[in-house]
């Protein structure tokens, strides 16, 4: 009986802290939503939902190649950590490219294929509507791009965020602070090391984009 009584505060803990992701096709075309394992087919206008919960590291993207722009998150202490990566990837590398220019000539690749924009609520939107965006990772040692929200948020991923041409304006973010237990901003976790497969480069807990 106790094991069940402590099996069901855990699963209810669980629940509690979990983080909606709510993803979003404004493209004029379907999106083959893949998640490093499997693939769902989110129609043109269309809508799916992901539970993300503590522990989560992981990306998102359009398409199975790992030539494309990647969402990533992570989810750990309490943040949600998350950003956008447009690394280029190839056969090789990148290896230690300082700059997106030289990571296209080192890999033979590119790491943008598709607009998207990744906005949490009460915290920092970003967006990447074309290869070369600021918002985005461009490099492994492109060490600004990590944000962190409260795990409690919900975050809206949207493909071709105000259709296949613009993006919307993001209102700007009501800012909440992270915690209430202490001021101090929250450290990002160790950055991974890069392999050659093809996996997410989140850096903070992210630490994970192209490889």
């Amino acid at each position: 009986m106790q094991f069940v009584v402590a099996t069901n505060v855990f699963v209810l803990v669980a629940i509690a802290h979990a983080t909606t992701l709510n993803i979003y096709n404004q493209c004029d075309e379907c999106i083959q939503f893949y998640d490093n394992s499997a693939i769902e087919t989110i129609t043109i206008g269309g809508s799916t939902t992901r539970t993300l919960v503590s522990g989560f590291n992981g990306m998102f993207r359009n398409g199975v190649g790992p030539q494309a722009t990647l969402a990533e998150f992570s989810i750990t202490g309490g943040y949600i950590w998350y950003d956008i990566s447009i690394i280029p990837t190839g056969s090789i590398g990148p290896g230690h490219c300082e700059s997106l220019e030289a990571c296209k000539a080192v890999t033979g690749g590119t790491g943008f294929n598709t607009a998207m924009q990744i906005s949490p609520s009460g915290c920092t939107t970003v967006t990447c509507m074309a290869d070369g965006c600021a918002d985005a990772y461009q490099y492994p040692s492109d060490g600004t791009k990590t944000h962190a929200c409260p795990d409690t948020a919900n975050i809206n991923l949207i493909f071709c965020p105000g259709g296949p041409t613009s993006a919307p304006t993001p209102s700007a973010p009501i800012i909440h602070p992270l915690t209430t237990a202490t001021s101090t901003t929250p450290s990002a976790p160790m950055t991974a090391a890069l392999t050659t497969t093809a996996q997410p480069h989140l850096r903070s807990p992210l630490g994970q984009h192209h490889s």
